[in-house]
């Protein structure tokens, strides 16, 4: 039996049929064309982001949005919302971040937060949100250079800030914004990044003239370690862009998969 063509009855100025468009969802978006609760129903990232994570504490994941809009200042900053599995677009609780906006010192507007995002999956665990576009200001005379860092937040389970928890009020600002890209003064770190019991850990890809690196922090009771991958001078490698947590080409061993 023959299919039968479809009818479009528009036509376009040359006279050619014009499909019918798909009516808009809805639905709240937190990026184009991606819907929160078709994310939740299939475990997916929006375009942009590297991962959803779930969390411990309840049936949630945790999402980054590295194109939203921060709500008090009204930059595109980016955002990390958890969100119940649940059929509603209303019930995502946002990251407790809160940056102010002073463009002579940090540019944030497109820093991407939520390019990454991560949980130690327990139910006093942490959750992790990097923005590897944040870029620091530096000033000469009446010039300004920029230099992006990168910037990686720790909070609660709960998504809000414990001044109280070392993990959450450490700066997580690992490269050096007076040096130039020969050092890590373009490093864009948080292009990956993860958690362990101990141990957190980020990726740089930037670093060292595109050769890349990872940072890693590990606390053992009061004392705090930081490791590196060192420069070797092979520049346009990428390490710390990806793979495991960022952590294929800087360090051995098994530290999950960022989430």
């Amino acid at each position: 039996m023959p299919v039968s063509s479809p009818t479009w009855h528009r036509r376009d100025s040359a006279g050619l049929p014009v499909p019918p468009q798909e009516p808009e969802s809805p639905r709240k978006l937190l990026l184009p064309g991606v819907s929160r609760d078709a994310l939740l129903a299939r475990g997916l990232s929006p375009p942009g982001t590297r991962r959803s994570c779930p969390l411990a504490a309840a049936q949630r994941l945790l999402v980054g949005a590295p194109q939203d809009v921060e709500l008090t200042n009204g930059t595109r900053t980016g955002a990390v919302y958890a969100c119940p599995l649940t059929g509603s677009t209303s019930d995502c609780q946002r990251l407790d971040i809160e940056l102010k906006s002073e463009p002579d010192k940090a540019i944030i507007d497109g820093m991407w937060l939520g390019v990454t995002v991560a949980s130690q999956r327990q139910p006093a665990g942490r959750v992790l949100a990097c923005a590897h576009r944040y870029t620091r200001v530096l000033w000469s005379g009446s010039e300004d250079q920029r230099r992006m860092v990168g910037r990686c937040f720790v909070r609660g389970n709960d998504l809000r800030l414990d001044l109280g928890d070392e993990w959450q009020t450490y700066h997580h600002e690992m490269c050096n914004a007076n040096t130039d890209t020969d050092e890590s003064g373009m490093c864009q770190m948080g292009a990956s990044a993860g958690f362990t019991a101990n141990i957190i850990y980020f990726g740089a890809p930037g670093a060292y003239n595109w050769q890349g690196t990872n940072y890693m922090l590990q606390r053992e009771m009061w004392d705090l370690h930081d490791f590196s991958y060192p420069n070797e001078k092979n520049g346009n490698t990428y390490i710390g862009g990806g793979g495991r947590g960022g952590l294929g080409g800087g360090f051995r061993g098994d530290f999950g998969d960022g989430c």
